[in-house]
C-alpha cells in the first residue's frame, strides 16, 4: 500500500478532518504564536498566513485558544513551521529571522515581501517561497 494525499496522520485529524485533540492544538498553536513573534507579523498577516479568523488569531496569541483546527489549518502551520526551519538555514544571523519580511527585488517577488507572496497565494504561496528557500541552501 502506498500513501497517498487522503491519507491522514493517525490520531491528529479526526472523521471530520479536524485537529481536535487538545495536545495538538496546543502545540500548532504555540508553534504558530512563536513563529508570528519571530517574524513580527501584524496580527492581521498572521491571521492570514493561518487562515483563521482574526479573533481567532488573538486567542491564538493570547495563549487561550482550544477550538479544533481544519485540515487546511494544519497544512498551512506544517508549511510555516517548514518555512520558518529553512529560513534560519538559508540565512545566517538576523538575516534568518527577518528575510521574510523584507521586500524582494528578484523578478518572483517585484519589490513584495515573501509574507506578500504568502498571503496572497495561500498555500501555493508558501511552497513557492518554501523552494526558494531550499534552492538557496541547495542551488544545484
Amino acid at each position: 500500500m502506498t500513501p497517498s494525499d487522503t491519507d491522514k496522520p493517525s490520531g491528529i485529524l479526526d472523521s471530520d478532518d479536524r485537529a481536535t485533540d487538545p495536545d495538538a492544538i496546543r502545540v500548532v498553536a504555540t508553534a504558530m504564536r512563536r513563529i508570528a513573534e519571530a517574524w513580527l507579523l501584524a496580527p492581521d498577516e498572521a491571521a492570514g498566513l493561518l487562515d483563521v479568523a482574526p479573533d481567532d488569531w488573538n486567542r491564538i496569541a493570547a495563549g487561550t485558544y482550544d477550538a479544533p483546527f481544519e485540515a487546511a489549518q494544519m497544512k498551512r502551520a506544517g508549511l510555516l513551521v517548514a518555512l520558518y526551519t529553512a529560513q534560519r538555514a538559508a540565512f545566517p544571523g538576523i538575516l534568518g529571522t527577518t528575510w521574510i519580511m523584507r521586500p524582494n527585488t528578484g523578478p518572483n517577488y517585484g519589490g513584495r515581501r515573501p509574507v506578500d507572496r504568502m498571503l496572497d497565494d495561500g498555500s501555493a504561496g508558501m511552497m513557492f517561497v518554501y523552494r526558494h528557500l531550499r534552492s538557496i541552501q541547495q542551488p544545484w
